[in-house]
């Protein structure tokens, strides 16, 4: 593990300029007019700070592992000279002007509902429907059958005789395909066919139990428990998995019952601070009733706009698509409004040759998407009063209001998210964590690029049209934002892929401002104007501090730090992507694959801390029950100035090593410090003990290059874990690991 650093602190990736008060909609009229202003152009400068990649997306497909160009190819028209596409740097522009004119968050999928996995065991229901329409939520037996041949539909009438378990926890019983025909030592059932467990030839069927308590009463088909349960559905079968398409045939009849169904219908059920969350699986994932856009909309309005007739700066300056808009129900008016602004392409610059500016193949960490239910990074903590706030969801909230008082859970009434997400400029890209850019192994699921050099300059130009004078002082700004006033040099933006790894961080500058003017008098026609000659003045003096700009003053002092390439000291607390480091081969030999994590990726693990209902006591490990979640450490919200760092070890004086020091036992990506315990067996295994007050003794596998070490008793080596295995036997924990580093 070559390469690995020594920190204490590291900073997340990314961090989150916090949302402002309520967006200021400008009010418009239907016709879609608009005020007469200034017309012109822009030229600006683009150096890349950092390697640059902008894929080609005409060529992007088969342009991984598994496809026949493993090499991503940089944007291009001549298949030779990178491009900058001009959607790109409109994307790059708008977010930021988003930002400092605290408009709305226009890129945001408003109807997106967060999902997360939960180890909770959901309990069997039965739904059944009423002529209205509406559904009433029963109490169920769930009975296995055992060898179930026969493929039902879901929720199908099936007769069911109950048969003798050894196990009184498991209901076993034979489905009986002649109806009617009864047997002398048990009764037949109703039941109702919820899947089969094809691996295990066996099947689940519901039945109403004795005396069945009524668990939810008039739900409509649209309420949210419903709905929430077809999102469950969906995200089953979009992964397109075989085990995944029995919920096709559970999707299927659940659509026909909620329409013309009679009888029952099968489903699990769970709740959480008087939330209801249905599922076809007793350990599931968990769709969040609070969507994306009711948290925008009681956040300051934040979430997209959607009328002409009411628009926050940034979609007046960039643009807008809705539905069209029906007044008085007579006439449909269109609901789109023209951007201002056309952004040119970004060209080579012509002193750049562009047969050296290519850095040659680069292999990028596996880039995962972003993670939303990771609440205590996307969520601002919550406020219950007193209560001690544990962790938190986008629905729920785990307090206690004593301090050695249960945990309980408690509606999240009024979640907010952490603000607009930006990415920490790096000075030395990485692309595994830890690790640098060479000696990246290729797999499935990374890939391979040919990124730009760092410091190398293109050039592009913004047309405008009809701006008033604040909207394109306001742009100028943006556009040259490393050459702010008070730091010239010091501010950039991301651009591309690999954001997260390093990749991606740019220079602006505005080189010239020409605006374009009609003269009737004379030569009739349109002509240039410098800035200076229109204005007198040099709009390379603009400040966004000047009233005139109308900035977010409250967003400007997060976004310039987000914006800024020193804002954070590397050689202390360097900027990390969780991500495992898979080793593959060892020299020319192959060997089976190891998986470890960097400290990211560790913190990542073992931040969710446990709460032991045996002990009452909190302590480390992975966990997702909703009632035994503790979050060790959150993102804070930004400030100019705030602490942003999370500790590897987590903020506690007793963390030690992490997981080990709380749970007393090691997991998997682990890395101790170890004695030698005893020499190389007849095997080429080493075993060695920890050090500190709670001693295990693991398996070091060696290879045989190793044979040659003299691994005397009483070395001190470092150690990760590779894998754990209980004894079932022996009652005890089997430790394997690897050395990575020796005295």
């Amino acid at each position: 593990m070559e390469g690995l650093k020594s920190y204490q602190k590291f900073v997340q990736v990314y961090h989150f300029v916090p949302l402002d008060t309520k967006v200021v909609r400008k009010k418009n009229d239907l016709n879609g007019s608009r005020k007469k202003g200034y017309s012109g152009k822009i030229q600006v400068e683009l150096k890349t700070r950092t390697l640059l990649f902008i894929p080609d997306t005409e060529e992007r497909v088969d342009q991984d592992h598994k496809g026949k160009h493993p090499v991503q190819k940089f944007f291009s028209y001549d298949g030779k000279t990178p491009v900058i596409p001009g959607s790109s740097l409109r994307g790059m522009l708008r977010s930021a002007y988003e930002t400092v004119t605290n408009s709305c968050l226009s890129v945001t999928d408003i109807q997106e509902k967060p999902v997360r996995r939960n180890s909770d065991i959901y309990e069997p229901g039965l739904l059944q429907r009423k002529d209205n329409g509406t559904l009433t939520l029963f109490e169920a037996e769930k009975i296995v059958i055992i060898g179930c041949d026969t493929e039902y539909s879901a929720g199908e009438e099936v007769q069911v005789q109950r048969v003798n378990s050894k196990d009184d926890r498991v209901k076993k019983g034979v489905i009986v395909e002649a109806y009617g025909e009864q047997f002398q030592d048990k009764p037949i059932v109703t039941a109702y066919y919820l899947k089969k467990n094809v691996s295990r030839n066996r099947a689940y069927v519901f039945c109403v139990s004795d005396n069945a308590k009524i668990v939810a009463n008039n739900l409509a088909p649209r309420n949210p428990a419903i709905q929430g349960l077809m999102d469950v559905l969906i995200s089953y079968q979009e992964l397109n998995k075989e085990p995944e398409a029995q919920y096709k045939n559970y999707s299927a009849g659940l659509k026909e019952f909620l329409k013309y169904g009679i009888g029952y219908f099968p489903v699990y059920y769970s709740k959480a601070a008087e939330k209801l969350y249905l599922s076809p699986a007793c350990m599931t994932k968990e769709v969040y009733q609070n969507s994306i856009e009711k948290i925008l909309e009681k956040q300051g309005e934040h979430q997209p706009c959607t009328d002409i007739r009411r628009m926050c700066p940034a979609c007046e300056l960039f643009g807008m698509v809705g539905e069209n808009i029906t007044v008085d129900e007579k006439k449909e008016y269109p609901n789109a409004w023209a951007g201002r602004l056309r952004i040119q392409d970004g060209f080579l610059d012509a002193e750049e040759n562009a047969d050296s500016i290519y850095a040659g193949e680069v292999t990028l960490a596996e880039l995962a998407g972003p993670k939303k239910s990771c609440s205590e990074f996307y969520l601002q903590k919550p406020q219950l009063g007193k209560k001690e706030v544990l962790s938190w969801t986008y629905d729920y909230v785990l307090a206690r209001a004593k301090k050695n008082s249960r945990p309980q859970l408690f509606e999240n009434r009024a979640p907010k998210i952490s603000g607009r997400k930006f990415y920490w400029h790096q000075r030395t890209p990485v692309t595994l964590g830890d690790l640098p850019l060479e000696g990246i192994p290729r797999t499935e699921r990374n890939c391979t690029v040919n990124p730009v050099k760092s410091n190398v300059k293109f050039e592009f130009t913004v047309y405008f049209q009809d701006l008033s004078q604040s909207q394109l002082k306001q742009l100028i700004w943006i556009c040259n934002i490393s050459n702010e006033a008070d730091g010239q040099g010091k501010y950039g933006y991301k651009l591309g892929k690999g954001k997260p790894l390093g990749l991606g961080s740019v220079e602006l500058r505005v080189k010239d401002v020409q605006i374009r003017t009609f003269q009737k008098e004379g030569k009739i026609g349109y002509f240039w104007e410098d800035y200076q000659d229109v204005f007198q003045s040099d709009f390379r003096k603009i400040h966004w501090k000047q009233p005139d700009l109308e900035f977010c003053q409250n967003a400007m002092g997060p976004f310039l730090r987000l914006c800024s390439f020193e804002a954070i000291d590397e050689s202390e607390t360097p900027v990390i992507y969780p991500c495992s480091v898979e080793k593959i081969s060892k020299g020319k030999r192959s060997v089976p694959s190891i998986k470890f994590g960097n400290k990211g990726y560790l913190w990542g693990m073992y931040n969710h801390y446990k709460w032991n209902w045996r002990k009452c006591e909190w302590e480390n490990g992975q966990v997702t029950r909703r009632t035994e979640l503790l979050f060790q450490e959150y993102l804070h919200p930004l400030s100019v100035d705030n602490d942003i760092s999370l500790s590897v070890n987590g903020p506690s004086e007793n963390a030690g090593a992490g997981f080990y020091a709380y749970n007393h036992y090691p997991a998997a990506g682990c890395i101790l410090e170890t004695k030698v315990l005893r020499g190389k067996d007849d095997f080429n295994n080493l075993m060695v003990q920890t050090l500190g007050r709670y001693r295990v003794t693991i398996k070091v596998r060696l290879d045989k290059r190793s044979e040659a070490d003299n691994f005397q008793v009483g070395t001190k080596l470092k150690v990760a874990i590779t894998s754990t295995k209980y004894d079932q036997k022996n009652k005890k924990i089997l430790y394997e690991g690897e050395i990575i580093k020796a005295e």
